[in-house]
C-alpha cells in the first residue's frame, strides 16, 4: 500500500470491486464515464501519474469520491447518486 494518511485510506477502493458504466446527468449532452461501487454513481473526474497530486487532489474535493488504482497511476470519481 502506499504512504497515506488513514483518512485518504477510507477513499481507496481496489477497481475489481468496481463495475464500468456511463451515466446521463441532467447538464451533460452525452453520457459521462462512471464507476457503481456499493450501489453508488460515481463520474470519472481526473486521473493523476503520483500519489501526492491525487492525494493533494481529492483532498480538495468537497464531494464523496473514490480513488482507484489504474495503469497509469490513480483515477479520482466523484459520487453523483
Amino acid at each position: 500500500m502506499i504512504a497515506t494518511s488513514p483518512s485518504m485510506q477510507q477513499y481507496i477502493v481496489d477497481s475489481s470491486l468496481t463495475y464500468r458504466c456511463h451515466i446521463e446527468l441532467a447538464d451533460c449532452d452525452k453520457p459521462i464515464a462512471a464507476i457503481a461501487y456499493q450501489g453508488k454513481f460515481y463520474s470519472f473526474f481526473k486521473t493523476c501519474a503520483d500519489w501526492e497530486t491525487t492525494e493533494k487532489i481529492a483532498r480538495r474535493m468537497k464531494s464523496d469520491r473514490i480513488i482507484t488504482k489504474i495503469k497509469k497511476g490513480w483515477a479520482i470519481w466523484a459520487y453523483e447518486f
